[in-house]
């Protein structure tokens, strides 16, 4: 009886410990669309009433694991962002905008069972003229 118990427990520990996100666990970003909607602005860049600021400024934020999976600090986003717009050469009271915006999402092995997560976005800064 102790061994079967032993063999339910084993199987409960191996299902719920895979290195995979389960399903039945939104993501962050799913939970923040929910609650946090985005505004969305459409403009048409087929006049020339721009100019390029900066092609593929690009923005990182970098964190540590232990063994692959401790999180000892979390790259985020927001400071992906901050690192991007601090890349840029912009005035106060332009009339800016982010355009082709890529977000990379990597993970880079270190020595000592270290793992760096890196969060990195990518975008073309442009300034409306008029």
């Amino acid at each position: 009886m102790r061994t079967k118990w032993m063999l339910v427990g084993f199987a409960l520990v191996v299902l719920l410990s895979g290195c995979a996100q389960p399903s039945w666990m939104a993501p962050i970003e799913a939970i923040m669309m929910e609650t946090h909607p985005k505004t969305i602005t459409t403009v048409n860049l087929e006049q020339k009433n721009y100019r390029m600021v900066k092609p593929n400024a690009i923005g990182k934020s970098a964190g540590f694991n232990l063994l692959g999976i401790i999180p000892l600090s979390s790259p985020q986003h927001i400071k992906a962002m901050s690192d991007l717009y601090s890349n840029v050469d912009m005035s106060m009271g332009g009339a800016y905008a982010l355009t082709h915006v890529m977000q990379e999402r990597s993970v880079s092995l270190l020595p000592f069972f270290w793992t760096r997560p890196t969060f990195t976005v990518r975008a073309d800064v442009i300034e409306f003229t008029e």
